[in-house]
């Protein structure tokens, strides 16, 4: 039995009507992602349109495995993705990436994702079977 793996980091994208899909938080620092991935982590949550989405979604990117969670507050949409270890199994990270989406659209400041997300780690953790 080995260590749990912790996703290799998590993003926040939000939507901008000049640019796009904006990555506009992310950790760790050194977490670095192409527009072009952002952009796709984006927009597979949507089909035909902005009204039209799938919340909780998986994919491929890049070679990345990705877990995404879409929220809608009415005025703004804001994407919350995991970048998954080839060997996690995403399925594991459906509730809790919602309960981070949660606290930190409660909070409402995306800035405080990196010290929410190691707390949302250690919890993680102190629940999840060991390898």
């Amino acid at each position: 039995m080995g260590v749990p793996l912790i996703p290799a980091g998590v993003v926040i994208i939000g939507w901008s009507k000049k640019l796009g899909a904006v990555a506009e938080a992310f950790f760790p620092e050194s977490l670095r992602l192409s527009p072009d991935f952002v952009t796709q982590v984006f927009s597979a949550h949507f089909r035909e349109n902005l009204n039209n989405f799938t919340p909780m979604i998986m994919l491929q990117v890049a070679g990345r495995k990705v877990v995404s969670y879409l929220t809608d507050n009415g005025e703004e949409k804001r994407c919350f993705a995991l970048i998954l270890h080839k060997e996690e199994k995403t399925s594991e990270w459906f509730e809790p990436l919602k309960r981070l989406a949660s606290e930190i659209t409660e909070k409402d400041d995306v800035k405080k994702v990196s010290s929410l997300y190691k707390k949302f780690i250690l919890e993680k953790g102190k629940r999840w079977p060991k390898r």
